[in-house]
């Protein structure tokens, strides 16, 4: 069990390790508050036309022959929610494999424990790569199946 690194150099690496782990969970929380906030904004935006009558909301006259323009705007706000999300995606995974990294330069004796399997496997990777996709594009559908409804 001989250790190349002094104890200060470990005690430094899990310093910074934790400020990592800080920050990979401030933006974990962020993502996911954004994701909701983004999804919600688009669907509201997608069916207000739909929720009129539900919530006494009166939409001005101009919509009323176009309410087409609701679901076609809630496609552009999908859209670009998605793009946004996907670079959130990109920060968090910068993060990650910057903890990894240092967590990976630890003597063997302290290292943690790694799981086995394919790494490309989607049980192994992270929901928040596949989760904006996925929840962006079924908006972008409804969004196509409204505007359709609407305009034939």
């Amino acid at each position: 069990m001989s250790d190349t690194n002094p104890p200060e150099i470990i005690e430094q690496k899990f310093k910074a390790m934790n400020i990592y782990l800080q920050e990979y969970m401030y933006r974990n929380k962020h993502m996911w508050n954004l994701y909701l906030r983004f999804f919600f904004a688009s669907l509201v935006v997608m069916l207000l036309p739909n929720l009129t009558d539900r919530f006494q909301i009166t939409i001005p006259e101009i919509f009323e022959s176009n309410k087409w323009i609701f679901p076609a705007f809630g496609i552009i706000l999908a859209i670009v929610f998605l793009y946004i999300s996907i670079c959130q995606v990109k920060r968090f995974k910068a993060i990650s494999k910057t903890y990894n990294k240092i967590g990976k330069s630890l003597p063997d004796y302290i290292k943690r424990e790694e799981l086995d399997g394919d790494p490309n496997s989607i049980i192994n990777r992270p929901n928040a790569h596949i989760t904006p996709i996925i929840m962006f594009l079924g908006l972008i559908v409804l969004g196509i199946i409204m505007l359709l409804d609407y305009i034939l």
